[in-house]
């Protein structure tokens, strides 16, 4: 009797372990690629979506969920999972590629303008690293420039004194700068106020009201940033100034 209640827990130990690989994170990803690869798009979606309701919501998971809803046709939820992908991922050059080849289709979409070349330059630099990253080089030059200003203080001439002042002076600069960098990279992580219009076209109203006068238009896919929430309409900013009242329904934050 006691061998076959040892058999009958074994079994079943063996049977949940398979039931748990077989829906591990990994497992599903795997079978939502391959459902994807076979061109079931609903079947990929589903378990991209399983995946990411779980809690993980890396870069790659979310540009797979954009390509999967611009197959299906979801153009607000597409670009909205490529710029969470590019959120995680800032050089993620596909999810910017898809996000501009996506932004085609949008029949009602605000005016978006070039970045200046220079603001693009310190964008991507600031982005090269993280915030840790940036602050430990920053503490790490600190660190140099007290020795240097040491050999400063005990140089035996003018020479070394002069070598080592401007070198000290150099890597206090670049470690304020640095330092600059980490408090700006981790600013920008934490922004939560940039969103994606998902699901219909909405009307973008002079007050938080729907009786209120309609100044224009705007298509699933646009990205917006959110100025003030009341109740349940959002005062939103374009990057043409354009600003207005919409219902926060209609939107998603990035």
């Amino acid at each position: 009797m006691k061998r076959k209640v040892l058999i009958y827990i074994v079994f079943c130990f063996c049977a949940m372990s398979t039931f748990a690989q077989e829906n591990s994170p990994s497992a599903l990803y795997n079978k939502a690629n391959q459902a994807y690869q076979e061109q079931k798009y609903p079947e990929a979606l589903k378990l991209y979506k399983e995946i990411y309701n779980s809690g993980l919501h890396s870069s790659e998971l979310n540009y797979n969920l954009g390509n999967a809803y611009f197959r299906l046709d979801s153009l607000g939820k597409s670009i909205l999972h490529y710029e969470r992908a590019l959120k995680l991922n800032p050089s993620d050059e596909a999810a910017k590629k898809n996000i501009e080849y996506a932004r085609k289709g949008i029949e009602f979409k605000a005016s978006i303008y070039p970045q200046i070349f220079y603001k693009k330059w310190i964008s991507n630099l600031i982005y090269a690293f993280g915030s840790i990253v940036w602050f430990v080089l920053s503490v790490l030059l600190v660190w140099l420039c007290l020795y240097l200003a040491r050999k400063y203080l005990y140089a035996v001439n003018a020479k070394d004194q002069k070598t080592s002042f401007f070198s000290a002076a150099i890597c206090l600069f670049f470690s304020l700068l640095f330092l600059v960098f980490a408090i700006t990279r981790m600013v920008w992580d934490r922004d939560q106020s940039f969103g994606v219009i998902h699901s219909k076209t909405v009307q973008i109203k002079t007050a938080p009201s729907a009786d209120s006068q309609s100044q224009f238009k705007l298509s699933p896919g646009n990205k917006v940033k959110v100025q003030e929430t009341f109740e349940d309409w959002s005062k939103i900013l374009l990057e043409d100034d354009k600003e207005g009242w919409m219902e926060t329904k209609y939107m998603e934050m990035i």
